[in-house]
Protein backbone atom coordinates (compact mmCIF):
# COMPACT_ATOMS: atom_id res chain seq x y z
CA UNK A 1 0.00 0.00 0.00
CA UNK A 2 1.07 3.12 -0.34
CA UNK A 3 1.80 5.59 2.36
CA UNK A 4 -0.71 8.69 2.63
CA UNK A 5 1.74 10.44 4.48
CA UNK A 6 5.60 10.83 4.56
CA UNK A 7 7.36 12.58 7.46
CA UNK A 8 10.35 13.99 7.29
CA UNK A 9 13.61 14.85 9.49
CA UNK A 10 16.39 16.96 8.57
CA UNK A 11 19.17 16.18 10.85
CA UNK A 12 23.24 16.98 11.66
CA UNK A 13 24.91 16.05 14.68
CA UNK A 14 21.54 15.91 17.04
CA UNK A 15 21.87 12.61 18.17
CA UNK A 16 19.69 12.43 21.36
CA UNK A 17 17.28 14.60 19.55
CA UNK A 18 16.81 13.05 16.68
CA UNK A 19 16.16 9.38 18.47
CA UNK A 20 13.62 11.38 20.70
CA UNK A 21 11.73 11.93 16.88
CA UNK A 22 11.97 9.01 15.94
CA UNK A 23 10.85 6.36 18.94
CA UNK A 24 8.09 9.05 18.54
CA UNK A 25 7.63 8.98 14.67
CA UNK A 26 7.29 5.06 14.64
CA UNK A 27 5.11 4.24 17.80
CA UNK A 28 2.68 6.64 15.26
CA UNK A 29 -0.64 4.50 14.65
CA UNK A 30 -0.17 3.47 11.08
CA UNK A 31 3.18 3.54 10.95
CA UNK A 32 4.22 1.64 7.67
CA UNK A 33 0.88 1.48 6.77
CA UNK A 34 -0.18 4.52 6.00
CA UNK A 35 3.18 6.41 7.13
CA UNK A 36 6.41 5.98 6.07
CA UNK A 37 9.81 7.96 7.52
CA UNK A 38 12.52 9.77 5.62
CA UNK A 39 15.44 11.01 7.63
CA UNK A 40 18.22 12.90 6.03
CA UNK A 41 21.60 12.98 7.58
CA UNK A 42 24.09 15.50 6.37
CA UNK A 43 27.17 13.04 7.15
CA UNK A 44 26.81 13.61 11.02
CA UNK A 45 29.97 12.29 13.34
CA UNK A 46 27.91 12.19 16.67
CA UNK A 47 27.59 8.49 15.82
CA UNK A 48 24.12 9.15 13.87
CA UNK A 49 25.11 7.60 10.93
CA UNK A 50 25.38 4.06 12.69
CA UNK A 51 22.21 4.58 14.27
CA UNK A 52 20.72 4.91 11.65
CA UNK A 53 21.81 2.02 9.79
CA UNK A 54 20.51 0.09 13.30
CA UNK A 55 17.37 0.72 12.51
CA UNK A 56 15.07 -2.28 12.16
CA UNK A 57 12.03 -0.90 10.51
CA UNK A 58 13.50 -1.05 7.08
CA UNK A 59 10.82 -1.05 5.07
CA UNK A 60 9.25 2.43 6.60
CA UNK A 61 12.14 4.10 7.37
CA UNK A 62 14.69 5.37 4.27
CA UNK A 63 17.53 7.29 4.82
CA UNK A 64 19.31 9.79 2.51
CA UNK A 65 22.89 9.86 4.36
CA UNK A 66 24.98 12.39 2.23
CA UNK A 67 26.02 16.40 2.10
CA UNK A 68 23.93 18.89 0.83
CA UNK A 69 24.06 22.31 1.02
CA UNK A 70 21.69 23.41 3.96
CA UNK A 71 18.89 22.62 5.58
CA UNK A 72 16.30 23.31 2.31
CA UNK A 73 18.80 21.40 0.08
CA UNK A 74 18.19 18.17 2.13
CA UNK A 75 14.50 19.13 2.42
CA UNK A 76 14.34 19.39 -1.21
CA UNK A 77 15.95 15.94 -0.88
CA UNK A 78 13.40 14.36 1.30
CA UNK A 79 10.87 15.81 -1.06
CA UNK A 80 11.92 13.96 -4.59
CA UNK A 81 12.23 11.03 -2.45
CA UNK A 82 8.72 10.98 -0.90
CA UNK A 83 6.46 8.15 -1.50
CA UNK A 84 3.41 9.43 0.29
CA UNK A 85 0.36 11.95 -0.65
CA UNK A 86 1.28 14.02 1.91
CA UNK A 87 4.71 15.95 3.76
CA UNK A 88 4.70 16.83 7.45
CA UNK A 89 8.52 17.95 8.31
CA UNK A 90 8.99 17.43 11.95
CA UNK A 91 12.60 18.56 13.13
CA UNK A 92 15.24 16.60 15.64
CA UNK A 93 13.32 17.09 19.25
CA UNK A 94 10.11 17.75 17.99
CA UNK A 95 7.59 15.07 18.20
CA UNK A 96 3.93 14.70 16.80
CA UNK A 97 1.44 15.37 19.17
CA UNK A 98 -0.33 12.23 20.29
CA UNK A 99 0.42 8.51 19.00
CA UNK A 100 -2.29 8.93 16.27
CA UNK A 101 -2.11 12.50 14.96
CA UNK A 102 -1.98 11.00 11.23
CA UNK A 103 -4.40 8.70 12.01
CA UNK A 104 -7.01 11.24 12.81
CA UNK A 105 -5.74 13.62 9.96
CA UNK A 106 -6.56 10.60 7.74
CA UNK A 107 -9.85 9.50 9.10
CA UNK A 108 -11.26 13.38 9.42
CA UNK A 109 -9.54 14.87 6.14
CA UNK A 110 -9.46 11.87 3.37
CA UNK A 111 -8.56 14.91 0.59
CA UNK A 112 -6.79 18.38 1.03
CA UNK A 113 -4.12 20.48 -0.80
CA UNK A 114 -3.09 22.53 2.85
CA UNK A 115 -3.79 21.49 6.52
CA UNK A 116 -2.62 23.16 9.30
CA UNK A 117 -3.12 23.49 13.11
CA UNK A 118 -2.16 24.08 16.29
CA UNK A 119 1.27 23.89 18.03
CA UNK A 120 2.46 23.04 21.30
CA UNK A 121 5.97 24.50 21.98
CA UNK A 122 7.88 23.65 25.16
CA UNK A 123 10.37 26.24 26.60
CA UNK A 124 12.73 25.69 29.48
CA UNK A 125 10.06 26.16 32.45
CA UNK A 126 6.68 26.11 30.42
CA UNK A 127 4.71 25.02 27.42
CA UNK A 128 2.15 26.91 25.75
CA UNK A 129 -0.48 26.30 23.07
CA UNK A 130 0.24 28.04 19.77
CA UNK A 131 -3.28 28.27 18.16
CA UNK A 132 -2.25 29.53 14.59
CA UNK A 133 -3.56 32.77 13.22
CA UNK A 134 -5.82 33.92 10.52
CA UNK A 135 -4.70 33.31 6.85
CA UNK A 136 -4.62 37.55 6.59
CA UNK A 137 -1.85 38.02 8.55
CA UNK A 138 0.34 36.05 5.98
CA UNK A 139 2.07 39.10 5.34
CA UNK A 140 3.47 39.05 9.02
CA UNK A 141 4.75 35.64 8.96
CA UNK A 142 3.64 31.53 9.23
CA UNK A 143 0.29 32.07 10.60
CA UNK A 144 1.25 28.56 11.30
CA UNK A 145 4.17 26.46 12.99
CA UNK A 146 6.00 24.49 10.24
CA UNK A 147 5.88 21.07 12.29
CA UNK A 148 2.04 21.97 11.81
CA UNK A 149 1.42 21.97 8.58
CA UNK A 150 1.13 18.88 5.95
CA UNK A 151 1.18 20.18 1.98
CA UNK A 152 0.33 17.71 -1.07
CA UNK A 153 3.51 16.11 -2.52
CA UNK A 154 2.97 17.66 -5.68
CA UNK A 155 2.56 20.79 -4.77
CA UNK A 156 5.99 20.78 -3.19
CA UNK A 157 7.17 19.29 -6.02
CA UNK A 158 6.47 21.68 -8.16
CA UNK A 159 7.33 24.46 -5.02
CA UNK A 160 10.51 23.44 -3.76
CA UNK A 161 11.96 25.36 -0.85
CA UNK A 162 14.48 28.10 -2.68
CA UNK A 163 18.44 27.78 -1.14
CA UNK A 164 18.97 30.75 -0.87
CA UNK A 165 17.30 31.97 2.19
CA UNK A 166 18.91 31.27 5.03
CA UNK A 167 16.49 30.90 7.59
CA UNK A 168 12.92 31.36 5.78
CA UNK A 169 12.90 29.61 3.19
CA UNK A 170 9.21 28.23 4.52
CA UNK A 171 7.58 31.33 4.55
CA UNK A 172 9.11 32.08 1.23
CA UNK A 173 7.46 28.76 -0.12
CA UNK A 174 4.14 28.92 1.71
CA UNK A 175 3.27 32.62 1.15
CA UNK A 176 3.56 31.68 -2.44
CA UNK A 177 1.32 28.93 -2.26
CA UNK A 178 -0.86 31.39 -0.84
CA UNK A 179 -0.88 33.90 -3.01
CA UNK A 180 -1.16 31.17 -5.84
CA UNK A 181 -4.38 30.46 -4.03
CA UNK A 182 -3.88 26.84 -3.25
CA UNK A 183 -6.52 26.09 -0.25
CA UNK A 184 -5.48 26.05 2.96
CA UNK A 185 -7.78 23.43 5.48
CA UNK A 186 -7.37 25.07 8.94
CA UNK A 187 -8.11 21.82 12.08
CA UNK A 188 -8.45 22.48 15.54
CA UNK A 189 -6.02 19.53 16.09
CA UNK A 190 -2.65 19.87 17.92
CA UNK A 191 -0.49 18.76 14.95
CA UNK A 192 2.88 18.76 16.23
CA UNK A 193 5.19 19.52 19.85
CA UNK A 194 8.45 21.23 18.89
CA UNK A 195 11.02 22.73 21.42
CA UNK A 196 11.55 26.32 21.54
CA UNK A 197 14.81 28.22 20.08
CA UNK A 198 15.19 27.39 16.71
CA UNK A 199 17.59 28.77 14.26
CA UNK A 200 15.15 30.68 13.06
CA UNK A 201 14.49 32.08 17.27
CA UNK A 202 18.20 32.27 17.67
CA UNK A 203 18.60 34.64 14.64
CA UNK A 204 15.24 36.68 14.95
CA UNK A 205 16.82 39.91 13.55
CA UNK A 206 17.91 37.90 10.39
CA UNK A 207 15.05 36.04 10.47
CA UNK A 208 12.61 38.91 10.29
CA UNK A 209 15.04 40.57 7.44
CA UNK A 210 14.19 38.23 5.22
CA UNK A 211 10.41 37.90 6.05
CA UNK A 212 10.43 41.76 5.24
CA UNK A 213 12.49 41.17 2.27
CA UNK A 214 10.00 38.42 1.05
CA UNK A 215 6.52 40.01 2.17
CA UNK A 216 7.56 43.16 0.30
CA UNK A 217 8.05 40.51 -2.86
CA UNK A 218 4.34 39.11 -1.95
CA UNK A 219 2.15 41.49 -0.78
CA UNK A 220 1.45 45.01 -1.44
CA UNK A 221 2.69 46.23 1.63
CA UNK A 222 1.16 49.88 2.68
CA UNK A 223 3.40 51.81 5.09
CA UNK A 224 2.34 51.04 8.41
CA UNK A 225 3.44 47.21 7.69
CA UNK A 226 6.58 48.36 6.64
CA UNK A 227 7.02 50.18 9.71
CA UNK A 228 6.12 46.90 11.62
CA UNK A 229 8.73 45.26 9.94
CA UNK A 230 11.59 47.88 11.03
CA UNK A 231 10.29 47.60 14.46
CA UNK A 232 10.20 44.32 14.86
CA UNK A 233 13.91 44.22 13.49
CA UNK A 234 15.17 46.97 15.98
CA UNK A 235 13.35 45.30 18.64
CA UNK A 236 14.18 41.92 17.69
CA UNK A 237 18.10 43.25 17.96
CA UNK A 238 17.39 44.98 21.73
CA UNK A 239 16.00 41.60 22.61
CA UNK A 240 19.12 39.90 21.32
CA UNK A 241 21.61 41.85 22.96
CA UNK A 242 19.55 42.05 26.66
CA UNK A 243 19.65 38.39 26.89
CA UNK A 244 23.65 37.73 26.40
CA UNK A 245 23.89 40.32 29.36
CA UNK A 246 20.52 38.45 31.72
CA UNK A 247 20.63 35.58 33.66
CA UNK A 248 19.12 32.38 32.23
CA UNK A 249 16.83 32.39 35.02
CA UNK A 250 15.24 35.86 34.53
CA UNK A 251 15.56 35.40 30.18
CA UNK A 252 13.41 32.45 30.99
CA UNK A 253 11.10 33.97 33.30
CA UNK A 254 10.70 37.24 31.20
CA UNK A 255 9.78 34.66 27.89
CA UNK A 256 6.96 33.44 30.70
CA UNK A 257 5.63 36.54 31.18
CA UNK A 258 5.43 37.22 27.94
CA UNK A 259 3.01 34.57 26.91
CA UNK A 260 0.86 34.47 30.34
Amino acid sequence: MKPKFSVITVHFNQLPLLKSTVENVVSQKGFGKIIEYIIVDGLSMDGTIDYLHGLKVEKSIHRIIERDKGIYDAMNKAIKAANGEYIIFINAGDQLAETDTLAKIASSFPSFEILYGNTEIAYESFTRLAISNPLEKFWKSLPFVHQSVLVKKEILLNNLFETSYKYCADYNQLSKLYNDKIKFTRTDLTIARIIAGGTSDANAAAATKEVFQISKKRFNLILRQRIYFRLKIIKNKLNSSGKKNLPKSTVNALTKSKYN
